[in-house]
């Protein structure tokens, strides 16, 4: 883990402390503090949460590129469909430029998403859907 790295793109994020930041992954406050140290090596869960939630690839986050930019994925309705269990699973903590969802805005989101998701599919060609090309 690049702890320099880390500590960057934390400091980027104008107000995000370690507290939150640990909170918003389900870590503690000291765990993350170590991280940030290089005392101590976040395992490969919280390296790929780290990676997600700064939206930077995971080779950028352990230092081994200068390219932040995850690959996109090409399939969107993979994508639409992750970020829904997201907003599903009660134990994770979405956040929305840096503040955690209120149960409402995970509603509200959620519902959007599943629409837009919906209208993707109605789009798509009945050829493509069953092949999955």
């Amino acid at each position: 883990m690049n702890a320099e790295r880390l500590k960057q793109l934390r400091t980027e994020h104008k107000g995000l402390r370690q507290v939150d930041l640990a909170q918003s992954l389900g870590i503690s406050a000291s765990a993350y503090s170590s991280y940030e140290q290089g005392v101590r090596e976040p395992d490969d869960d919280t390296k790929r949460r780290l990676a997600d939630y700064f939206s930077v690839s995971l080779d950028y986050l352990l230092g081994r590129t200068e390219h932040r930019a995850t690959p996109m994925i090409a399939d969107v309705d993979t994508q639409l469909a992750h970020l829904l269990s997201e907003l599903d699973d009660g134990a994770s903590q979405p956040t929305l430029a840096g503040q955690k969802l209120s149960g409402n805005q995970r509603k509200v989101l959620r519902e959007s998403l599943a629409g837009t998701l919906n209208v993707a599919r109605a789009l798509t060609p009945d050829s493509v859907k069953h092949t999955g090309q």
